[in-house]
């Protein structure tokens, strides 16, 4: 059995990781990392035998349960999830951890040419360059969880590179698609967290409103699939139910189809990319019944255009981008700003950008100074 390390294991990807790995047959999971919900870890220990290494934020908590489970090695604090990146026995690792925070265990894991299986987008929008450079150097791989990276990773599998078109990445367009540029002074947090298709997070739900999730999944498909920002189409799809997929030359179009959870693109990655169910191949989207398709306008979701922009730029702008949305929806969520102010902000920031192909400590920096320019400029100068 291949032996699992799940980072963030108590988060909205995590949680749904545990099902599937509950029931299988080739995992054994050995490591687990957490946020916040340390309420969870010991059912978890009691429930899986097989952990030898847990890592959690909280300090104390972590002494506590040592004594606890004396047989375990625990880590803990902000670099506890890479240190158990490091230090743990496992062939793949999940990783689930939202924000920044995921792009250091990300490193960690392929540094020792380990499988990751990627739900952090902010690995590659941050740290895109430096992950491939780890992939080239220590001969790792990546399986997308993301739904629209595995839907293209999956109906790529079904066709020669000299067939395909384009990429088409779908987005719900979120709760505010049909809202004019100056509606959006009046949405509110609750409206904001009040997504239409999908059950997610506060931060995701948030970035889907305002479409900064899609601009991350250009920036990652270009470079899961190296693939120009030119050849990534954004169709504002509501009912969510074609998770993403490709247009091919002869004008049909291989798309992956279902409901809109995350069973599916979970179990893509476990299979190591070997389960491709729910692909469907049409001669047009019209054929597709109940199901709209919508062209992305990036004046209406400037951020769609931005995130091309920050692919194009490398060194320090998808830290820019990245730190500064990460501060704007705080602010937002804490009732600080409007919501268009995490637009504003992030667009602000890419003037501090620093070209070159930065290390981890570099982009981190970029990433921190980001939030703190976001936060002068709303919050602290009033």
């Amino acid at each position: 059995m291949k032996k699992l390390l799940l980072l963030g294991a108590s988060g909205s990807i995590g949680t749904q990781c545990l099902d599937p790995i509950r029931d299988s047959k080739e995992y054994e999971l050995t490591a687990l990392a957490f946020g916040h919900r340390n309420e969870m870890i010991d059912p978890l220990l009691r429930e899986f035998p097989s952990v030898t290494h847990i890592s959690l934020l909280d300090t104390k908590a972590a002494a506590s349960l040592k004594k606890k489970f004396p047989k375990i090695r625990f880590f803990h604090g902000e670099n506890g999830a890479y240190a158990l990146s490091k230090k743990a026995d496992y062939d793949t690792a999940v990783n689930a951890i939202v924000g920044f925070a995921g792009l250091k265990p990300t490193l960690g894991v392929l540094r020792r040419g380990k499988v990751l299986l990627l739900a952090n987008k902010e690995s590659l929008v941050v740290g895109g360059r430096l992950v491939d450079s780890y992939l080239e150097k220590y001969g790792g791989r990546i399986y997308p969880i993301d739904s629209e990276h595995a839907a293209i990773a999956k109906c790529l599998s079904l066709v020669k590179p000299e067939e395909v078109e384009e990429v088409i990445l779908t987005a719900s367009g979120g709760p505010f698609r049909s809202l004019s540029r100056e509606e959006l002074d009046g949405v509110t947090v609750e409206m904001a967290l009040a997504h239409p298709t999908w059950k997610m997070g506060k931060k995701i739900t948030i970035d889907s409103a305002t479409l900064t999730n899609k601009a991350f999944e250009i920036i990652e498909a270009c470079y899961l699939f190296h693939l120009p920002p030119e050849k990534i189409h954004v169709l504002i799809h509501p009912e969510s139910l074609v998770h993403s997929g490709l247009k091919l030359k002869d004008g049909s179009y291989i798309l992956d189809y279902g409901k809109p959870d995350m069973h599916g693109p979970i179990a893509y990655a476990l299979s190591l990319g070997k389960k491709i169910e729910g692909t469907k191949r049409v001669d047009s989207l019209d054929e597709l019944e109940g199901c709209h398709f919508y062209e992305a306008d990036e004046k209406r979701f400037p951020m769609l255009a931005l995130g091309k922009k920050v692919y194009e730029l490398g060194g320090t702008a998808g830290a820019l981008m990245n730190g500064a949305n990460e501060m704007g929806v705080n602010l937002f969520l804490a009732g600080k700003i409007a919501f268009p102010c995490i637009e504003k902000g992030t667009e602000a920031v890419i003037s501090l950008y620093r070209k070159g192909n930065p290390s981890y400590h570099f982009l981190a920096k970029a990433n921190h100074r980001a939030g703190k320019t976001v936060l002068r400029r709303f919050v602290s100068s009033k």
